[in-house]
C-alpha cells in the first residue's frame, strides 16, 4: 500500500513536471514560457477567473492556456482570410478607435519590432485588472496573438514575464 502510494505521488509529480514544460503549440512560431508554467484547460482558467478576475474574456477558444504565477497567458494562432489585409498599424488605429468610443482605458498602444518581426502591443486597464497582448504580423497567412490578464499588483512580474515571451519568439 505504501509502495503504491509513494509511486502515485511520483507519478502525479512527473506528470506535472512535464505539463509545466510544454510549450504553447504554434504553427508559425516557437513559445518559450518559463520554467514554472502550467498549462490549464479551458474549464480551470475559468473557475479561475471567477476567484481572481471579472474581464478574463480573452481565453473564448484558447487550446493554449497557462498560469504562471497566478498571471494567465494565452496563446493562439489566427489564420488569414483571403481578402483580408489588415495590417499591425489597422489594428492598431482599430482598437484605439474602439476603446475611445467605448469608454475604454488605453495603458499602451505601440508597434513594436523585436529580432525582424513586428508586433502590435497593447495593454488596457479595467479596475484594479490589466489586459496586455501582442498581436504579430501575418508570417505563412497567420498571426500570432498572446494575452497576459493580470493584477496591478502584479504588475512588474507581468511585464518581465511578457517580455521575456516576445523577446524570444522565433518564427518557423
Amino acid at each position: 500500500m505504501k509502495r503504491t502510494s509513494v509511486l502515485a505521488v511520483l507519478a502525479l509529480f512527473v506528470s506535472l513536471h512535464s505539463q509545466a514544460q510544454e510549450s504553447p503549440s504554434s504553427e508559425i512560431a516557437a513559445i518559450t514560457l518559463p520554467k514554472n508554467s502550467l498549462k490549464i484547460s479551458r474549464k480551470d482558467a475559468l473557475e479561475f477567473k471567477d476567484k481572481k478576475y471579472k474581464y478574463l474574456t480573452e481565453i473564448k477558444g484558447d487550446k493554449n492556456v497557462y498560469n504562471v504565477d497566478g498571471i494567465i497567458f494565452s496563446f493562439r494562432d489566427i489564420p488569414m482570410m483571403d481578402d483580408d489585409n489588415i495590417t499591425l498599424l489597422d489594428q492598431k488605429a482599430e482598437m484605439e478607435a474602439f476603446y475611445k468610443k467605448n469608454g475604454g482605458k488605453i495603458v499602451e498602444s505601440r508597434i513594436v519590432t523585436i529580432n525582424s518581426a513586428s508586433f502590435f502591443v497593447f495593454e488596457s486597464k479595467e479596475g484594479d485588472e490589466r489586459i496586455l497582448s501582442f498581436t504579430s504580423d501575418f508570417k505563412n497567412r497567420k498571426t500570432l496573438i498572446c494575452t497576459c490578464h493580470y493584477k496591478e499588483s502584479d504588475e512588474a512580474k507581468a511585464k518581465a514575464i511578457f517580455d521575456k515571451i516576445i523577446n524570444n519568439i522565433r518564427f518557423k
